[in-house]
């Protein structure tokens, strides 16, 4: 139970750090005129995720022993998070 309370803290730090230098890195790249960032819409979104998922399908038939796991954590997270 340590090692597991250990490995989510971790997991959770790291999460935060990421996100917090993505947002960094994103406003010094505009401040610095290198380009303009830009979002994909919506619909772009959803098709990219669908197409990505056919994929992640088609590896987990493959491999169902490692890949088929991933495939489903995945699935589960996204749906967890409202996004499929």
């Amino acid at each position: 139970m340590v090692m597991e309370n250990a490995a989510m803290a971790n997991a959770a730090m790291s999460c935060a750090w990421f996100t917090y230098y993505d947002y960094v890195r994103m406003k010094e790249y505009e401040e610095k005129k290198m380009g303009k960032l830009v979002w994909m819409n919506d619909e772009t979104v959803k098709k990219l995720r669908q197409y990505s998922m056919e994929v992640v399908d088609e590896y987990s038939k493959k491999d169902p022993k490692y890949s088929a796991q991933a495939g489903k954590l995945l699935k589960d997270f996204l749906q967890i998070v409202g996004r499929v």
